[in-house]
């Protein structure tokens, strides 16, 4: 045992945190950085056995490999007076194990926790990594509700040299039983080779432990265990008083089938599962329960100069089912990344996380439209629901409530139970329709000619149809970006900036659009941007769902130095929009305090820095194409 104050290079000894079965772990100080780290140290008379030394060094080189939030982090390995040690994180909180002594835990905590897990596990199997050792005490939960994959002591690493051929025998053994009892798979018992499905056994006995109190397998004798895993099925839940959600007790018994063909193929696919059991609030969406659904672009079958119809028609899709309480919709930013993917429709389904897809093709012709689309059951890929609309042009107004209509009728009948309209009409003019669609499609993609030639689409808008609210809307934004990102002087584009979004209000009091504009250019355009707080507030009481609202806002905020409400909005935005880049240029945001801002060392770096309070990573100036 090593008296506090002993050193280990840069690394000072600061107290005992426990000893394991593959050494004795501190507390330790790194005094290069400044920062407190757990130290896992090899007892001497371990280090001259050259077996223990060389699991010790397999675990270090099995758990380096890795970099996942699920996965304990390995920061450095070395010896020291003939002591072998490896450097880690320090965690703070107790392993799965200590606190299933307590009592069990919730359904939706277990589920919580076996999300995690599966995500930890899914990123060791991506790398080849087989931990063959899964267990609560080899779960550890810190005290912010992260799951951590410990102990890589037994674990399969795939050989990458001729001297990791002896390290990785740990890997390849057969005949021999590897793992804890209780928790291996039928095939380690057997000591035949095991994969990531293994894992995935392990992991299933772990969660019904972890709902019920019990093992999944124990007998009276450690052969009777055996015995069990290789030739008996866990009583059910509901047998021992444990109410679970069906969904997830088929999950639990199928992670537990004796063949590993007959379990989830992948780690991945457990977690997609067990985000879809049904169960209460979720470690990864907390907020978003219920139908969920992803409007893909639809595929242009007409000329390449017709995609902004194709788009606009999707995105106009995905703004209609938004306004449906009960049913989710991932925004336009995260569903179109999947254009032109040859992804199958169940794992874009799995990656964003909603119960189905729709997907179509629209083909235009002069004034003919022939629209098709499929709503698409993700669990199994197969059609819920089809149509085909061969129509005149003008009917795309009709063609937009009837596909909204018949995906709600499908999904769920009683969230139609809302006295409002599906989608509300802010132009009747089908020429004006058509121009805003393509002004939006230039403004999404940000560089200084599509922003003017988006302009200009939304003033031909505008002289068709005067009253159209959301034009208005869109000129005023167009403008504010291209000011903010220095396209335009204040003074060219303050006056017209504010004469739109103020049109847009005057035009419709309650578009959250508006409101947005008006947010926009108090913000980026004025000394009075204090007035764009109850603009940005009112945009989300009306459309609470939008991302991009939602991370402006919290820019906003992050910018008068409010983080802990800036974060809260932008966590909300990342729920929404998972695969939304968290970019927040320094001098446009003001993220960070001006001494920071004055840093010359700093500040020529400033646009790609990562700022950990908001955590928002700013991207490059001229890559970014997001905000």
């Amino acid at each position: 045992m090593l008296k506090p104050g002993t050193r280990f290079g840069p690394y000072e000894v600061v107290a005992t945190i426990g000893r394991g079965g593959m050494g004795e772990v501190y507390r330790a100080k790194d005094n290069r950085l400044g920062r407190e780290i757990a130290m896992k140290v090899l007892p001497e008379e371990f280090s001259r056995d050259p077996e223990r030394l060389r699991k010790f060094e397999h675990e270090a080189r099995a758990t380096a490999a890795l970099s996942h939030p699920n996965v304990v982090v390995v920061y450095d390995v070395g010896q020291h007076g003939g002591l072998s040690y490896v450097v880690m994180e320090l965690l703070d909180g107790e392993t799965l194990g200590t606190r299933l002594k307590r009592t069990p835990l919730l359904e939706d905590k277990a589920v919580e926790i076996a999300i995690q897990v599966a995500s930890g596990l899914a990123a060791t199997h991506a790398a080849g990594i087989v931990h063959r050792d899964l267990k609560p005490d080899n779960i550890f939960l810190t005290r912010d509700g992260r799951a951590k994959i410990l102990d890589f002591g037994i674990a399969k690493i795939p050989l990458t040299t001729s001297s990791d051929q002896d390290a990785n025998t740990l890997g390849t053994d057969t005949d021999v039983i590897m793992g804890t009892l209780g928790y291996m798979s039928p095939e380690q018992v057997r000591g035949i080779a095991a994969d990531g499905r293994s894992d995935i056994f392990s992991l299933g006995a772990i969660l019904y432990e972890t709902l019920s109190g019990r093992r999944a397998f124990k007998g009276q004798s450690d052969a009777d265990t055996l015995c069990a895993i290789l030739e008996k099925d866990p009583p059910p839940l509901s047998s021992l008083g444990v109410s679970v959600a069906p969904a997830l007790q088929r999950i639990i018994v199928r992670c537990l089938e004796k063949d590993p063909l007959s379990r989830f193929q992948s780690s991945a696919d457990l977690k997609f599962a067990l985000e879809s059991a049904g169960t209460g609030e979720v470690a990864t969406s907390p907020k978003t329960r219920g139908k969920s659904i992803a409007v893909l672009p639809l595929v242009n079958m007409g000329t390449s100069d017709q995609d902004y119809f194709s788009d606009g028609l999707a995105e106009e899709l995905i703004n209609a089912l938004a306004q449906l309480s009960g049913l989710r919709v991932v925004s336009r930013s995260s569903s179109f990344r999947f254009r032109a993917s040859d992804l199958d429709v169940r794992d874009v389904g799995r990656q964003l996380n909603v119960d189905t897809i729709l997907e179509g093709s629209v083909r235009r012709a002069g004034n003919r439209l022939r629209v098709t689309v499929q709503l698409i059951n993700v669990a199994d890929g197969y059609h819920i629901w089809s149509e085909r609309y061969d129509r005149e042009l003008a009917d795309i107004f009709a063609i937009q409530d009837e596909i909204t209509q018949s995906i709600v009728q499908k999904l769920e009948p009683k969230i139609l139970s809302q006295a409002r309209p599906v989608h509300e009409r802010h132009s009747e003019d089908l020429e004006a329709y058509e121009l805003y669609l393509r002004g939006r499609h230039f403004w999404n993609q940000r560089t200084e000619s599509s922003l003017r030639a988006g302009i200009n689409c939304f003033v031909k808008a505008i002289q068709l149809d005067p009253n159209y609210a959301l034009a208005h809307a869109g000129l005023a934004d167009s403008f504010s970006i291209m000011r903010a990102w220095q396209y335009v002087s204040s003074d060219e584009a303050r006056e017209q900036t504010e004469a739109a979004a103020q049109r847009a209000l005057s035009l419709i009091p309650t578009l959250a659009e508006a409101h947005f504009s008006m947010a926009l250019y108090r913000f980026w355009l004025t000394d009075e941007w204090y007035e764009a707080e109850p603009h940005f507030q009112r945009a989300i009481e009306i459309q609470p769902f939008s991302p991009l609202i939602l991370s402006h806002y919290g820019r906003f905020l992050s910018s008068r130095h409010r983080f802990d409400e800036a974060v809260g909005f932008i966590d909300k935005a990342l729920e929404i929009d998972p695969t939304r880049r968290r970019c927040a240029p320094l001098r446009h945001y003001r993220c960070l305090s001006p001494d920071v801002m004055n840093e010359p060392k700093i500040w020529p770096d400033a646009q790609s820095i990562f700022i950990p309070t908001l955590r928002l990573a700013c991207t490059p100036w001229a890559k970014c194409r997001v905000c």
